[in-house]
């Protein structure tokens, strides 16, 4: 089994964060109780943005 290194711990800006993504400059991630999308400055994983999609958030893509 490869062992993996913990370089750093951050809360997650949501409860049950879930469906991380990456579109080459932030990290997407969504809430599945609170049903939105955060944007996340990948280097400092401060929230940038918060959305309020329609419907139900159960996953996320980044293509």
């Amino acid at each position: 089994m490869i062992q993996i290194t913990e370089w750093a711990r951050r809360p997650a800006p949501a409860v049950t964060p879930q469906a991380l993504a990456w579109d080459g400059e932030h990290l997407w991630m969504s809430s599945r109780d609170l049903g939105t999308y955060y944007k996340v400055d990948a280097r400092t994983l401060k929230l940038v943005e918060e959305i309020d999609p329609p419907g139900v958030v159960w996953a996320a893509v980044s293509t």
